[in-house]
């Protein structure tokens, strides 16, 4: 049998011909699979913060202003919005990159802002941020004084259309 005899192994390729499709086959469905996890996994989550791929409306930045904050009476830095994705507050810097003054903030609805309570901002900790899609989920009125004299906050808004 074999070599010249004219007989083949006929099973034997037969069954090394199904095992090659079936390779293949298995193959192409891992490939196929490890794609799709890797779309799943790779995806960014159209809600940072909101868990669970939940998808919310997109946001646009409806405020980028400059507040200017004193130490005489507390103003309103940021008006509350329910539809706040996020809000950050920043303190202004001088030449040599220090906060020229600390800004209190209150987060107490219709609250003003008291000296040396509350959220600060300073050269430690120059900025805030804050709505739902931060880990600070707030959405309500923020108020601010400043320690001497006055300097500038610049409060940028983003909100769900």
């Amino acid at each position: 049998m074999g070599g010249g005899d004219g007989h083949t192994n006929k099973p034997a390729i037969t069954i090394a011909m199904t095992i090659k499709k079936y390779l293949a086959f298995y193959a192409a469905i891992g490939l196929a699979l490890g794609a799709l996890c890797a779309l799943v996994l790779l995806s960014p989550n159209p809600v940072a913060g909101a868990g669970g791929g939940r998808s919310q409306p997109s946001c646009i930045t409806t405020t980028s202003s400059f507040a200017l904050v004193g130490n005489q009476v507390s103003r309103t830095l940021l008006a509350a919005n329910s539809n706040r994705a996020w809000a950050r507050l920043t303190q202004a810097r001088d030449a040599g990159g220090s906060a020229t003054s600390t800004v209190f903030l209150s987060t107490d609805e219709g609250a003003a802002a008291v000296l040396n309570a509350g959220l600060n901002l300073s050269t430690s900790t120059p900025t805030l941020e804050t709505g739902k899609e931060t880990a600070n989920v707030y959405t309500g009125e923020i108020t601010g004084i400043t320690d001497v004299g006055s300097t500038t906050v610049y409060v940028t808004e983003c909100v769900y259309q």
